[in-house]
């Protein structure tokens, strides 16, 4: 959303990551190349947060970090995994696809500025 203002985005992504770790849903590449966040509910999964630093980009990071949320959603008993992201990040729709995820549901989100 261009109206948050001062990185104001960041204190949001620090939340949800915080969260994410106290239940334990995130994993960790190794020398923290990157990181996915992964919530289990009963049958389904869902990738919330993945991030590979830029240092680490186009070296099978991202793929490895998706197989490793996999293995740990199908640990807990999860059949079936989501996948969320903006339309507009175009090479996140691409890399999830090339993964073998297809678009099934599209949501809009909008923000209440009062």
């Amino acid at each position: 959303d261009p109206r948050f203002v001062n990185r104001e985005f960041e204190k949001l992504y620090l939340l949800w990551i915080e969260k994410a770790l106290t239940r334990q849903e995130v994993l960790i590449a190794k020398d923290q190349a990157g990181f996915v966040s992964c919530a289990v509910d009963g049958y389904d999964a869902q990738i919330g947060l993945i991030a590979v630093q830029k240092n680490h980009r186009n070296k099978g990071w991202g793929k490895n970090l998706i197989l490793a949320a996999e293995n740990f959603a199908l640990q807990k008993g999860a059949r079936a995994m989501t996948i969320g992201t903006q339309a507009a990040n175009l090479p996140a729709s691409a890399f999830y696809h090339s993964m073998g995820y297809q678009l099934i549901e599209r949501k809009f989100i909008y923000h209440y500025w009062g």
